[in-house]
């Protein structure tokens, strides 16, 4: 195990079993609401399961949908307890319903768009074991 300080965050890297992320927030007394940038999805008839990396103080998170008829865009954002929290990266997934089949429609991710350019925003398919 590996252990050092960059700009303010803890990292802590395990050898053979990835790296994790963790930093100390100041307290804050309200729920923190964010956007939240995601890296894969799957589909299943017309539900999406969109999978990310986010806290480990993450309280729940919320999957709003725009469909287009040739891309479908999902915008995740999680709600972070209040408090002092060491937050830990954790693989997290949330799902959303569409209101019409995947089918060959594009899916993006709306933390990204949000940043002005739609360029590297298209997210992959996850694979699944056979």
């Amino acid at each position: 195990m590996v252990v050092f300080v960059l700009g303010g965050a803890v990292v802590i890297a395990l050898v053979g079993g990835g790296a994790y992320l963790l930093t100390l927030e100041p307290e804050e007394d309200e729920p923190r609401v964010a956007t939240t940038g995601w890296d894969r999805y799957d589909a299943r008839g017309r539900v999406l399961r969109v999978h990310y990396l986010g806290s480990s103080c993450q309280e729940k998170a919320v999957a709003e949908v725009e469909e287009r008829p040739r891309r479908v865009v999902v915008t995740v954002r999680a709600t972070v307890a209040p408090g002092r929290c060491a937050r830990a990266a954790v693989p997290r997934t949330v799902s959303v319903r569409l209101e019409a089949p995947l089918g060959d429609r594009s899916v993006h991710d709306g933390a990204c768009l949000q940043d002005g350019s739609a360029r590297g925003c298209e997210r992959p398919r996850r694979r699944t074991a056979a």
